[in-house]
């Protein structure tokens, strides 16, 4: 079980970089940044085309944890919207479960499969376990991850989605006040205020997120976070400002 080999690998950890270096190879990166930028839209060709991508970069190095992870990322907006969940689930989980057993430290690993787990698997216990890991992971490499606020923003989702609404809104509260100061994409923040249960919260940061132009903005249809906003009117509204009057299919 990976798991179980999660835990074993912690425990001889330490000697190891908080964050596992990228690759030496150059072309991988390349492969990696093209597939990166694909899996930001919304369309099944891109989406699919990213995947190629990945696992290309993979092939040029197997070791490389951020091309390991992106697979898994990229599936996850192919299920539901273009490819029955249960279809992909046994090569979306491998993915993920690759990526964590590449770097057990990538907390963004841990949450990919945890969604996997909690959304497609029902397999709630294991869900939870690596949500905690995910949220141990951020908490060790939480002063490198500033820079970027990628893995906050992460972490605030897991902790919310723990139950553990205080630690989520601390972390909610550090990135609005650094988004005062410098841009911080705002659909992102959207998602924390989802998962903290705070709908008119997230609508205003999705529409300052329209406002921005923010491109992931075109990926929250398809994203399983935002699903519980489909039914909402406020949703169709932002969804016809973005794809003028032409909006994707989205569940009811």
């Amino acid at each position: 079980m990976v798991s179980t080999a999660l835990v074993a690998r912690l425990g001889t950890a330490a000697d190891k970089p908080l964050v596992q270096a990228a690759t030496n190879n150059p072309h991988a990166h390349d492969l990696y940044l093209r597939a990166r930028e694909l899996s930001y839209r919304s369309d099944e060709s891109s989406l699919n085309q990213a995947v190629t991508l990945f696992n290309q970069a993979i092939s040029e190095d197997p070791n490389y944890a951020a091309a390991r992870a992106g697979p898994a990322y990229t599936y996850l907006f192919i299920a539901d919207a273009y490819r029955a969940p249960v279809d992909l689930l046994p090569v979306m989980k491998g993915a993920a479960e690759k990526a964590v057993a590449l770097d057990p430290r990538r907390a963004e690993s841990h949450a990919y499969l945890s969604h996997i787990l909690l959304s497609y698997q029902r397999d709630f216990p294991a869900a939870e376990r690596e949500m905690k890991l995910c949220v141990a992971r951020y908490s060790s490499v939480q002063a490198g991850a500033r820079a970027t606020g990628e893995q906050d923003y992460m972490a605030a989702i897991c902790y919310a989605h723990l139950g553990d609404d205080r630690h989520a809104r601390s972390i909610l509260a550090q990135l609005e006040s650094a988004a005062r100061k410098r841009y911080l994409d705002h659909a992102n923040l959207a998602e924390i205020h989802v998962a903290l249960d705070d709908k008119d919260a997230a609508f205003k940061a999705l529409e300052q997120a329209y406002s921005d132009r923010s491109q992931p903005l075109l990926n929250v249809w398809a994203g399983s976070g935002f699903r519980v906003l489909h039914g909402d009117p406020r949703f169709r509204a932002l969804m016809d400002k973005i794809y003028a009057r032409q909006p994707p299919r989205v569940a009811s």
